[in-house]
C-alpha cells in the first residue's frame, strides 16, 4: 500500500471533495483522483462513490479512514520529532492577540515558555482587537477570545485552547469597607463595573441553576476587561472578570457559587504556516499551556 495514495485518500475524506483535498495537498485534482484509484485497485475495494455532483465514502472507505488517519498522524509526528531534533527553529514569529487576552498571566507565561524553547526565534507580538486578515502573510498566528464557534476553511485552521469562564470580583479594600454580596439577589445593591459586551451574562451555579443577569444599569461600562480589572481594584464596585485574567491577590471573588461562560480562546492560523516548525511549536505549546492552567479562585470569607 502506497502511503502517498493513502494520505491523499484521507485528505479527500477530511476535506469533503477531491478539489479541496488537492488544494490542501498542493497538487492537481487529477493527481488526487489517480492516487485514490490506485489505492482502490491495490485493496480490491471501492472506497469512494463519485458522481458529477457528489462524493460519498463507502463503508470500506470509512473503515480504512478510521484506521489510517491515526497511523498517518503517528508517522508524521515521528518525522516531525526527527526534523525538530536536527533543525533549531529560527526566524521571526508574528503573533496577534486581543488586548484583553494579553493582560492575562497565561499569555505572558506562554510567550516566556516559547522563547525559552525557541531562543533563535524573534517573537513579534501585535496587540489588536480588530479583525486581522491572516491570508496577507503578515501574521503567523492569532489568539482570539470569541463567543460564536470559529470554523476553519478558506485556508485557515482553528484550534480551541481553553473555555473562558468568568466570576464576580471586588477589590479587597472595597470588601473591607462596604461588604460583599453573598446571594445573587444582593448583587445589584452594589455598584457594578460591566464589560459592554457582557451586560446580560448567562450565569450557571454549582448546583446546575441557570439564569440571566441584567447589568445594563451598571455604574460604569467599558469595552476592555483589563480596564474592568483596574476599576474593580480601585474600589469602584463589583466586576465580572475572566478567571484567566485574575492574578492580583488584591482581587477577591464573591458569589463563588456562580460563574458565567464567556466563550473560548482559540488559535487561528493560515494552514500553510503549520509546516513551519516555529509556528507549529507555538500552536502546540499554546494548546498544552492553556489546557493545564488551573487558576486559583480566591473567595471572600467574611465581610
Amino acid at each position: 500500500m502506497n502511503l502517498t495514495d493513502l494520505s491523499s485518500f484521507v485528505a479527500v475524506v477530511e476535506q469533503g471533495t477531491i478539489t479541496a483535498a488537492a488544494r490542501a495537498q498542493g497538487v492537481p485534482k487529477s493527481t488526487i483522483s489517480r492516487r485514490v484509484a490506485r489505492l482502490e485497485e491495490a485493496l480490491g475495494v471501492q472506497l469512494l462513490l463519485r458522481s458529477t455532483r457528489s462524493l460519498t465514502v463507502t463503508d470500506e472507505g470509512h473503515l480504512l479512514y478510521a484506521r489510517a488517519q491515526g497511523a498517518l498522524q503517528e508517522i508524521q509526528d515521528a518525522g516531525r520529532v526527527v526534523r525538530e531534533g536536527r533543525d533549531e527553529p529560527r526566524g521571526r514569529l508574528v503573533v496577534t492577540a486581543a488586548q484583553d487576552l494579553s493582560s492575562s498571566m497565561a499569555f505572558g507565561e506562554l510567550l516566556v515558555a516559547y522563547k525559552r524553547r525557541c531562543p533563535m526565534v524573534t517573537v513579534d507580538v501585535h496587540l489588536d482587537s480588530r479583525f486581522v486578515d491572516l491570508m496577507t502573510g503578515e501574521v503567523d498566528v492569532a489568539l482570539r477570545g470569541h463567543k460564536a464557534p470559529l470554523e476553519g476553511g478558506g485556508g485557515l485552521m482553528v484550534r480551541t485552547l481553553r473555555n473562558l469562564v468568568a466570576g464576580f470580583y471586588v477589590g479587597r479594600d472595597y470588601a473591607e469597607q462596604h461588604g460583599v454580596p453573598h446571594e445573587l439577589e444582593e448583587f445589584l445593591d452594589h455598584p457594578i463595573v460591566a464589560h459592554r459586551y457582557s451586560e446580560r451574562p448567562t450565569l450557571r451555579s454549582v448546583q446546575g441553576q441557570v439564569c440571566e443577569l441584567d447589568m445594563s444599569g451598571a455604574a460604569m461600562r467599558v469595552n476592555d476587561f483589563s480596564l474592568v480589572r483596574v476599576l474593580v481594584l480601585q474600589g469602584l464596585g463589583v466586576g465580572l472578570l475572566p478567571v484567566l485574567y485574575v492574578t492580583d491577590p488584591r482581587l477577591v471573588r464573591v458569589l463563588p457559587q456562580w460563574s458565567a461562560p464567556l466563550g473560548r480562546v482559540s488559535a487561528v492560523w493560515p494552514e500553510t504556516r503549520f509546516q513551519s516548525p516555529k509556528v507549529r511549536i507555538f500552536i502546540d505549546m499554546a494548546a498544552q499551556h492553556f489546557k493545564r492552567l488551573s487558576a486559583p479562585l480566591p473567595q471572600v470569607v467574611s465581610g
